[in-house]
């Protein structure tokens, strides 16, 4: 396998895209090696299914298609795959997300991986009610795994960096 093509994880209709997503890019790259990173599969019998299709289709284009859910949020995610990495000794990843988890991806892939990443992002959000309840979703859930030396994505994808950033130090206290 030369391309190394990463998921992290995420349950329902939003890990469906992103595998979607995965596999025309492992169509056009072949002899690709997907990962799926960071989401209990088990839990989700619908996502189950679809990755077993996925894998089977995967193979189409001499690709395969791998799961690994010990972590459970981006940080763990990058955590997780790094040794994936060092094993296959690539120095090219793609990593395959959806545009409201983009920004929170790449402060946190960029920083923990030491390779070259290219991001694909599949769309996700349908309509403004969707961009306002992912973003609800994103803040609530994430700040907590934040620690001093990730960046936090900003307005226009500009990184600020995390103790500048009114909404942590507001947490905080």
């Amino acid at each position: 396998m030369e391309r190394l093509i990463i998921i992290p994880g995420a349950g329902g209709e939003r890990g469906r895209k992103r595998i979607l997503g995965a596999l025309y890019l492992a169509k056009e790259l072949e002899n690709a090696l997907i990962c799926f990173v960071g989401y209990d599969v088990e839990k989700d019998k619908e996502l189950k299914k679809y990755i077993n299709a996925a894998k089977k289709y995967a193979k189409r284009f001499n690709s395969d298609f791998i799961v690994l859910s010990k972590s459970r949020t981006t940080v763990e995610n990058a955590l997780e795959v790094k040794p994936l990495i060092e094993k296959l000794n690539t120095r090219e990843a793609y990593i395959v997300t959806d545009e409201i988890h983009y920004g929170r991806t790449k402060s946190i892939f960029d920083y923990e991986l030491e390779v070259e990443l290219n991001y694909v992002i599949v769309k996700y959000l349908k309509n403004v009610k969707d961009l306002i309840k992912n973003i609800i979703y994103e803040v609530i859930a994430y700040p907590i795994s934040l620690t001093e030396k990730y960046l936090i994505p900003g307005r226009d994808n500009y990184l600020v960096p995390e103790r500048r950033n009114p909404m942590v130090r507001l947490l905080r206290k």
